[in-house]
């Protein structure tokens, strides 16, 4: 491979790297990556952890009273992470489900 060959295929493999470094799955997940480490920094998850076990012993109703709270009563950062994080969450849920539809319908039936 002569060298004008090896600059073209060096940019080539740049080119590739960055479209997957920034497409819209991995945008996601960058996205759910720093809400969570966001909500950590900012949370007492250990508090919260202990706060939720004695709260679930009363049931469904009492669940989401407590997280519905949860959420109302803490900073707007907080706030913020946490809804960028479960938005992230489900868009790759989304996409997850969407692959794996068009995997399933892309297998040959066998007859």
């Amino acid at each position: 491979m002569t060298i004008l060959e090896q600059n073209i295929m060096a940019g080539v493999r740049v080119i590739y790297a960055v479209r997957m470094l920034v497409s819209g799955i991995a945008l996601k997940v960058y996205a759910f990556i720093a809400s969570v480490a966001g909500t950590m920094a900012l949370v007492s998850v250990p508090h919260v952890v202990a706060n939720f076990m004695t709260v679930a012993q009363g049931g469904a109703s009492s669940i989401v009273m407590f997280l519905f709270l949860a959420l109302i009563k803490t900073k707007l950062l907080v706030q913020i992470a946490v809804v960028l994080g479960g938005m992230s969450l489900v868009l790759l849920a989304r996409d997850t489900m969407h692959a794996l539809s068009a995997q399933h319908r892309a297998v040959p039936v066998l007859g």
